[in-house]
């Protein structure tokens, strides 16, 4: 495995499925797009860890587009490329995000470009959120009950707490408009806090809510993402987290599933994992 494979050096032409001939594709607009997005920020916004290193900078871990138990998955983070020896699948971030999404070419296009404009805002949100979790008793709790009493999978999944009404006026104090904040789905109504009472994490470019009250819906998402797909979204990152969390932590044995899957049915009460039968 000490060879650049063939799909991590192709010299010439777009691995994409674009259909060649009926719509022009500007090569540099494609490469200034892949500059401004580089792959492994993209892989690790989208929950890819690399297992071990190899030479020359390269990355090794499991392949995100399939069910994978040994790391098959070489990422060359100087060249932006990956090629997976298990599924036989390679390429640019461009192609990850076609194959990742299910998408097509122009559909990726639209989703890197609106993940690049909305990934440094999501940050500043997912920060804050972050710092409000441990002021909230109650959104503490919620974990507690729930299993999740690990600083370190809190961290790892990047989880916080949306109290409700703080959110714009910190963000406008950082210079962000309010029509910035409407459009993104972070203002809501007559310019309220879209997320309330809601523990949160980040979400493939997307912020997920899950609510304390009963009385209102248990998900929510920033618009742009269709409920079942999102709904999947949500239901693989708390299985990649779960399967990161045993192999790193193996004492924890933590199961997140029924507290934040979106599942419609069965309950939505405690998962306790080992610790928290104690």
């Amino acid at each position: 495995m000490g060879a650049h494979h063939r799909c991590l050096g192709f010299p010439s032409g777009l691995p994409y499925s674009t259909d060649r001939g009926k719509k022009s594709v500007n090569r540099q607009a494609l490469d200034d797009l892949k500059q401004q997005i580089p792959l492994m920020s993209y892989l690790q916004a989208h929950d890819w860890h690399p297992a071990r290193p190899l030479s020359r900078g390269r990355w090794m871990g499991l392949c995100p587009l399939h069910e994978d138990h040994k790391p098959s998955f070489l990422v060359d983070p100087h060249k932006d490329l990956f090629y997976c020896y298990g599924c036989g699948r390679g390429g640019d971030v461009i192609r990850f995000a076609e194959l990742y999404h299910q998408v097509r070419f122009s559909q990726a296009l639209v989703l890197l470009r609106q993940w690049r404009g909305a990934e440094p805002l999501l940050q500043e949100v997912t920060r804050f959120y972050g710092l409000q979790l441990h002021r909230h008793s109650e959104a503490v709790a919620y974990l507690y009950q729930r299993g999740v009493r690990s600083l370190e999978l809190i961290e790892y999944m990047r989880i916080g707490y949306a109290p409700g009404g703080c959110l714009r006026g910190w963000l406008m104090q950082l210079g962000h408009s309010l029509a910035t904040l409407r459009q993104a789905g972070l203002v809501a109504g007559v310019d309220y806090d879209a997320y309330v009472h809601r523990i949160v994490f980040p979400l493939e470019g997307n912020l997920y809510g899950r609510s304390l009250s009963a009385s209102a819906p248990p998900h929510r998402f920033l618009p742009g993402a269709d409920s079942p797909p999102a709904a999947q979204s949500v239901n693989r990152r708390v299985g990649t987290a779960e399967r990161a969390m045993r192999r790193e932590f193996p004492d924890a044995r933590v199961c997140l599933h029924p507290a934040f899957s979106t599942g419609t049915g069965g309950n939505h009460g405690l998962a306790m994992g080992g610790h928290a039968r104690r």
